[in-house]
């Protein structure tokens, strides 16, 4: 797996961290499912009632 760090001069102490899977591995079916949890997370409750 690759990681990438970067940071912004305007914003101390904020990082961002990028990884990437080699394709057909482990690693990016591992980040495959990581990404479904969290759009199901994102995802919002049906609303009921008015």
């Amino acid at each position: 797996m690759k990681e990438e760090l970067s940071g912004d001069a305007a914003l101390p102490g904020l990082t961002l961290t990028i990884r990437t899977a080699e394709p057909a591995s482990a690693s990016e079916e591992g980040l495959r499912l990581l990404a479904t949890w969290a759009a199901t997370l994102r995802t919002p409750a049906p609303r009921t009632g008015n």
